[in-house]
């Protein structure tokens, strides 16, 4: 196994950049070759293929480092390594023809209402549009989503056949470059898709044991989790320098600020633990039997989106009790605060999840796509 790249470096600088970042709505090209090179895209792609092939947990902490630094670029990293997952299911030819260059970037959807692929001789013509493609102008692979004769299939696709459409005027994640694309009339070999119905590893490493969907899931909390640590940190150090209009004492002072402060520190910090405990847990069942329960990964999915939610609520919080000076563009209070609430809009990460886990609590069974 490879050693793991250090966030340490790239976060002291991020923050820094941040109003860069969000103005360019994207990473500038200076970070994503930094990006390439440091290995920090490909935490989970599985060491035959160059990646560091690292466990769940640890890829999974090293975004929420980011995170705490500047979402955008977390979320940037995130994404192509929860990708990167599904190359250890597609042929492995394949695999290597993606992978033959060090530094490859993968975007994709898993959306395919707006797609088809037709099955045509030697593999399928795709057709379709895709909203969401985070890292869409410097990705060299898209993974698409789309419906065909025996339900969903996903295809690797070349930048070159890919048009990125610059769509995204976002409230949060400003940074992210999450656009739309689109492919016209593109015929994909066979050995380049994954029908996710039937696909096995070709490898046999544990992270590639655990569904790719469910991966996608799992990766989104650490982002918001950082953004929860950010904002309350970043409440923190304003308390103790602001007087609030009217007041002869610092915001620190207020009993108020005091009490809800701490309820929203032991809510982070109380969703962050069951998060990774549960990821710690469906990791030894991946160990010890070769693949998660159902009743495992729903508890994750439970935790993937409290951890969700409750960093959310932490960032609504701090951003309240910043007053005035959360308004501003400039305010890592007002960022947090963006940031987050364009993290819970994503499917995985959505309030219905908690009836999935719901379902499963009271026995009662659930569709398992997304688990």
């Amino acid at each position: 196994m490879s050693v793991l790249p250090s966030t340490a470096e790239l976060a002291s600088d991020l923050s820094a950049r941040a109003d860069e970042i969000d103005a360019g709505r994207r990473l500038p090209p200076d970070l994503v070759e930094e990006l390439r090179a440091s290995g920090l895209l490909h935490l989970w792609l599985s060491s035959r293929l160059g990646g560091a092939e690292v466990d769940l947990a640890t890829g999974l902490r090293a975004f929420e480092d980011l995170a705490r630094a500047n979402a955008s670029t977390s979320w940037c990293v995130m994404l192509p390594n929860a990708t990167a997952v599904a190359s250890a299911v597609i042929r492995q030819e394949a695999a290597e023809e993606v992978h033959a260059r060090s530094g490859v970037v993968l975007g994709g959807s898993i959306n395919p209402a707006e797609a088809t692929a037709t099955r045509v001789k030697g593999g399928y013509r795709l057709t379709g549009r895709w909203a969401f493609v985070s890292g869409s102008p410097y990705c060299d692979w898209f993974v698409l989503a789309a419906l065909c004769d025996h339900g969903v299939l996903f295809s690797y696709v070349p930048a070159t056949s890919v048009d990125v459409e610059d769509t995204w005027h976002a409230l949060g994640l400003r940074g992210t470059a999450s656009n739309h694309v689109s492919v016209r009339d593109v015929v994909v070999p066979e050995a380049f898709t994954i029908d996710p119905a039937t696909a096995e590893p070709w490898v046999s490493g544990c992270l590639y044991r655990v569904p790719a969907m469910h991966v996608l899931a799992c990766a989104i909390p650490p982002v918001a989790l950082g953004i929860g640590r950010r904002a309350l940190d970043e409440l923190v150090v304003l308390a103790s320098m602001k007087t609030p209009f009217a007041s002869a004492r610092p915001l620190a002072a207020r009993h108020v600020i005091q009490s809800e402060l701490a309820r929203a520190e032991a809510g982070l910090r109380g969703a962050r633990a069951n998060f990774y405990d549960e990821i710690e847990a469906e990791w030894t069942e991946v160990v010890d039997q070769g693949h998660a329960s159902i009743d495992q990964r729903g508890r994750v999915r439970l935790a993937v989106t409290n951890a969700v939610h409750a960093a959310a609520a932490a960032v609504d919080f701090a951003y309240a009790a910043g007053g005035g000076n959360s308004v501003y563009d400039t305010s890592p209070l007002q960022r947090c605060f963006r940031d987050v609430h364009a993290v819970t809009q994503h499917v995985g990460a959505s309030a219905a999840n908690f009836q999935v886990a719901g379902r499963l609590l009271l026995g009662l069974g659930t569709d398992a796509t997304f688990l």
